[in-house]
């Protein structure tokens, strides 16, 4: 992507170095094994953040800590009522 993101969850390069996926040698956001598993923990680690799927799903993209802050902010944990905004 034109921002970074790279192979088929299109996994971002800061996301993915802290998990040994990504050196001077090798890029594993691009094997689609490797990727997936970091995909699904990266989604079970939103869904214990967040404490829903719907949510968690959108802190894959738009970043955990954000969703968090937004439904804090909102008072609601509500997909719908966050988009509203």
């Amino acid at each position: 992507s034109k921002v970074g993101a790279s192979g088929l969850w299109q996994i971002m390069r800061y996301t993915g170095r802290p998990y040994m996926m990504i050196n001077n040698a090798i890029d594993k956001r691009n094997h689609p094994m490797e990727a997936t598993r970091l995909a699904a923990k990266l989604l079970r680690q939103n869904y214990e953040l967040l404490q829903s799927w719907p949510l968690a799903i959108t802190g894959y993209n738009h970043g955990p800590n954000g969703v968090l802050r937004l439904t804090k902010t909102n008072k609601t944990r509500e997909l719908s009522e966050l988009v509203l905004d």
